[in-house]
């Protein structure tokens, strides 16, 4: 899937190198014109760097509708703590959801993928017993 834009990054690399080893040559860092190894090695970070970005967007490119849930629900638990009650989710309409049997399976596919574990609990100023998802650290 990414051979094609791998393939592309490998050929900027030498114009990249080119660009920077200019660069460098204006800036008064080199006196010849002859790319050095500090302007090829540079060219090589940012081809990484690239790299790591294209395999981010790639993978959302290609993502299920399932899988964009998945990801939107571990982002809004990891950013309230790790941990949310299946009424959280449902209050907040997390991923989507729309209805507390939406929340409640949304919250088991998440255990199911092992992206957590759900307790059931009474909170600790008593009350009623809730389903709580503890999402792995």
């Amino acid at each position: 899937m990414l051979r094609g834009p791998w393939a592309k990054l490998e050929g900027y690399c030498a114009r990249l190198a080119l660009v920077l080893h200019l660069t460098r040559l204006v800036c008064g860092e080199v006196q010849h014109e002859a790319i050095d190894d500090t302007s090829v090695f540079s060219a090589a970070a940012l081809v990484d760097y690239f790299k790591s970005h294209a395999r981010i967007i790639y993978h959302r490119l290609h993502a299920s509708p399932e899988d964009k849930r998945i990801e939107a629900a571990r982002q809004w638990i990891a950013r309230h703590g790790g941990d949310a009650t299946v009424r959280d989710i449902y209050t907040h309409k997390v991923a989507g959801c729309k209805t507390t049997n939406d929340a409640e399976a949304l919250v088991e596919l998440l255990v199911s993928q092992g992206y957590g574990t759900l307790t059931d609990e009474v909170p600790p100023t008593g009350g009623h017993r809730r389903k709580v998802f503890h999402a792995h650290k």
